[in-house]
């Protein structure tokens, strides 16, 4: 698995072990749209839980050969004080 943007940041490696990893939606709202079904929005988003950071990203839509890769969306840094 590989981040674009990320490495930019830093390295994947200094935020820890990877504890969990999942996919889930966002939804946007657009009051511009005229139809109701125009004004909702769904996009994919993945979520990675590392021992020091929450990160979300987006998939990239590349259908050659190669490994995935997934665009940075946004980083949460967690407290040394959150627990499971």
């Amino acid at each position: 698995m590989s981040f674009v943007h990320f490495v930019v940041q830093g390295n994947l490696a200094d935020e820890g072990e990877l504890l969990r990893k999942d996919v889930f939606s966002v939804w946007s709202y657009k009051k511009d749209q005229r139809s109701i079904r125009d004004r909702f929005k769904s996009q994919t988003r993945h979520v990675l839980l590392y021992e020091r950071r929450i990160i979300f990203c987006k998939k990239t839509d590349d259908n050659s050969n190669k490994p995935e890769t997934y665009t940075l969306k946004n980083s949460i840094p967690v407290s040394s004080q959150f627990y499971f």
